[in-house]
């Protein structure tokens, strides 16, 4: 019954966090001197919920803040030194950093020399030393006892609010605003189990029923034309808003996607307690501009991933064990998306590198994506000695380097990924968990499947292996997407099936369809509604012929 219908009783206590009721003292000593808050926080979908998550209960509340998070080119990810001063300019007697600051060591050190306070909420991994902050919440380190250790940074922003609210008396709603916690655990990638389950579950429903006016503008403008019905799953969060809300941070400012967030003319009534002027329409024109930013960012990528193909076939494709690639046109804020891309195509550790304005003039910087096993922040630690900065986790992580380090660097990390990675680690695996015919794909058995929810990391949605089915249609439809009528031969019952990304399989489903040989499927149930109506429809992660 956890499983199936999880909710707050199983959330641990907020005071198990490691230096919680410091951060709260702190707070409160801010407030106390009549000193406003720095809320600060990291460019991506983490930190910007986070950020506006704090704003919005901090408003709520009256409390004097201000919210900032870093340009993505010229200050580069984590707690930067003109994010300290900015604090210092506004009188802030208190940084909050979130999603961010665990090996801000500089940052921090500034901060102390100019009387500010600082709290770090943060979710990395710590170094071997922790920054001279005021208070670290970080569940990851080695000290705390709080016993579930992958929540994101939005997630441990609520575990600070909860306290003070406790604290402090105010009153607070852990679910008014647990949209923006689902986007969060969503679009971080963290494994849904446990407590981000439970806040994935409860977001999930906030998102549907009653979502931030901003939100709800970027749902409406994510949605295609006669799709109004659609259940808005961890996986349109991933595909449809992620993306959006992180298009302004890659390409301009992820300012625009915080004050999208922030949109909100209900509550200014409700906290004025008079009639405000709507900004709905506002909401919806920056709703449609972050689409069109996240339709920029798709053409740019196309060509950045084209590029950077011709460039891992001439170093070797395949046979090598790790691809660290640079070019000097790439764009900075789209290097982490398209090494992703690369490694749907090699199955390799890979490394992308942009050229980017610093503080010390112009550096490499670039992000990293790993394949399942192969320890990417270890690797990058073996190859620190090249790297002026770098930090992330197990599979993802970013990094900045001088020009004359490039091909030390990309050595020394091919070394590394020939050393560890093994066979299996270097081909995509997929895991099916049970067989099925396709008359078992009932309205009734998808409603139980469904129950399951919501996927993700660590709870991913089951797969099936259906054997010996025939092939009666297919066809491309979109760009690249597979539309398939099969037919289940004992029975001749009949089913449509989509097959994202899979229009490259097409010969091999027309061969099928010529010559009356059967496939095999690995696909999964789902309802899809167009248009009003609603119908069983099989996805397809890829076939074979039987």
């Amino acid at each position: 019954r956890a499983y199936v219908q999880p909710d707050l009783s199983s959330v641990p206590s907020p005071w198990l966090l490691r230096d919680m009721d410091t951060a709260v003292a702190a707070l409160q000593a801010c407030l106390t001197e009549c000193k406003p808050i720095l809320v600060y926080g990291d460019y991506d979908v983490d930190g910007t919920t986070a950020v506006a998550l704090v704003s919005y209960w901090f408003t709520r509340w009256d409390l004097a803040h201000a919210w900032y998070v870093p340009d993505r080119a010229t200050e580069g990810y984590g707690l930067s030194s003109q994010g300290v001063a900015h604090a210092a300019e506004m009188g802030a007697g208190l940084i909050i950093a979130l999603d961010c600051g665990i090996t801000a060591h500089t940052q921090a050190d500034e901060a102390r020399r100019l009387g500010i306070a600082l709290v770090i909420v943060d979710h990395h991994l710590p170094g071997a030393t922790l920054p001279a902050a005021t208070a670290i919440i970080d569940p990851k380190r080695a000290d705390c006892p709080y016993p579930f250790k992958e929540l994101t940074g939005c997630l441990l922003a609520n575990k600070l609010l909860t306290a003070f609210a406790e604290s402090a008396g105010l009153p607070f709603d852990p679910l008014l605003r647990a949209d923006l916690l689902a986007l969060s655990a969503a679009c971080d990638l963290v494994p849904l189990t446990g407590e981000n389950r439970v806040w994935a579950a409860l977001g999930l429903d906030t998102l549907r029923t009653r979502p931030l006016p901003g939100l709800a503008a970027l749902m409406r403008s994510a949605t295609r034309k006669g799709d109004s019905e659609r259940r808005w799953t961890v996986s349109d969060l991933v595909f449809q808003l992620g993306p959006r809300l992180n298009a302004a941070g890659r390409l301009h400012h992820a300012r625009a996607t915080v004050e999208l967030l922030l949109s909100s003319p209900a509550e200014a009534e409700a906290l004025l307690g008079e009639k405000a002027e709507s900004d709905e329409p506002d909401a919806d024109v920056q709703a449609d501009a972050l689409s069109a930013a996240n339709r920029a960012r798709q053409e740019l990528q196309a060509v950045m991933v084209e590029s950077a193909i011709e460039l891992a076939e001439a170093a070797g494709g395949g046979a090598r064990s790790s691809f660290v690639l640079w070019h000097a046109e790439w764009h900075p804020g789209i290097v982490g998306i398209v090494a992703a891309k690369l490694i749907e195509r090699y199955h390799r550790p890979t490394v992308l590198l942009a050229l980017a304005p610093g503080e010390e003039g112009t550096v490499w910087k670039g992000s990293a994506r790993s394949v399942e096993g192969f320890d990417l922040y270890a690797a990058l630690s073996e190859c620190s000695e090249y790297l002026t900065q770098f930090g992330g986790h197990a599979h993802a992580a970013g990094l900045s380097l001088p020009q004359d380090q490039l091909d030390a660097f990309a050595k020394a990390f091919e070394r590394v990924a020939h050393e560890r990675l093994t066979e299996l680690q270097r081909q995509p695996v997929l895991v099916l968990d049970a067989t099925a015919r396709l008359i078992d794909f009932t309205p009734k058995f998808t409603r139980l499947i469904q129950r399951l929810e919501p996927y993700g990391p660590g709870n991913l949605r089951p797969l099936f292996w259906v054997k010996g089915v025939r092939m009666r249609n297919a066809r491309v439809v979109g760009s690249a997407h597979l539309r398939l009528t099969l037919e289940d031969v004992a029975s001749r019952v009949s089913v449509e099936a989509i097959g994202f990304g899979l229009g490259a399989m097409l010969e091999i489903a027309e061969g099928a369809k010529a010559s009356g040989q059967l496939i095999d499927l690995a696909a999964y149930p789902d309802f899809n509604t167009f248009r009003g109506k609603t119908d069983i429809q099989l996805v397809v992660k890829t076939f074979r012929l039987s």
